[in-house]
């Protein structure tokens, strides 16, 4: 983790859990696309993730409308979070990764904000 005051235990054990719920998730989008001959692959020409038809070989770096997720806005957003768990680069002055999310603010269990 980065070295700042605001990272404590409990903050980045929170982070960790965060991480393996999101893969959880990453894991549920991915079988969805499988179970209608999908899947993810790494663009070496854009850094980032693309969905490639099993089938035709055409790939797409947007998630494919699949008839599992039809109508279904929630489903649909399981197969964006593949493209959300891989940063876009690193900063090569300070090692952090810029991810395409970020938090804009911590709401903590106790209903206590965090910046």
């Amino acid at each position: 983790p980065v070295d700042c005051p605001e990272n404590t235990e409990a903050v980045v054990a929170a982070g960790d859990a965060a991480l393996l719920v999101l893969s959880e998730v990453a894991n549920v989008g991915v079988t969805l696309l499988n179970d209608e001959g999908w899947e993810v692959v790494y663009d070496e020409d854009t850094d980032r993730p693309a969905f490639v038809d099993e089938q035709s070989g055409l790939q797409q770096a947007t998630p494919p409308q699949l008839a599992a997720t039809a109508g279904d806005w929630m489903a649909a957003l399981l197969l964006e979070t593949l493209t959300l768990v891989q940063p876009l680069a690193v900063d090569p002055h300070t090692g952090v990764p810029r991810w395409p999310v970020h938090v804009l603010r911590h709401v903590t269990a106790d209903g206590a904000g965090a910046g």
